[in-house]
């Protein structure tokens, strides 16, 4: 998984986990969602984090607009991670 405006790289399966960390932080399991094997609609949460934990995996496209408003709740949920956290 790579991005086109910063140095960010995962692997698939880095990128899950990366996904999970996030959804545990606005109370969320990402395995019980809809698309990840559960069955939970990410209609039943609102938050500006769900358009990236919803994305497939691969071949999926954010609009610029959306990215402003989840880059913003994104910096929100790691600021407490650890300085040195490589997901951060």
């Amino acid at each position: 998984m790579d991005f086109t405006h910063c140095e960010a790289h995962w692997s698939y399966t880095d990128f899950h986990d990366f996904r999970c960390r996030l959804a545990a932080c606005i109370g969320m399991n990402l395995d019980n969602m809809q698309g990840f094997g559960g069955d939970i609609p990410f209609e039943d949460y609102s938050d500006d984090i769900i358009p990236l934990l919803e994305q497939p995996d691969s071949d999926s496209y954010l609009m610029p607009e959306v990215c402003q408003t989840v880059a913003v709740r994104l910096r929100q949920l790691i600021r407490n991670w650890p300085d040195d956290d490589m997901d951060k």
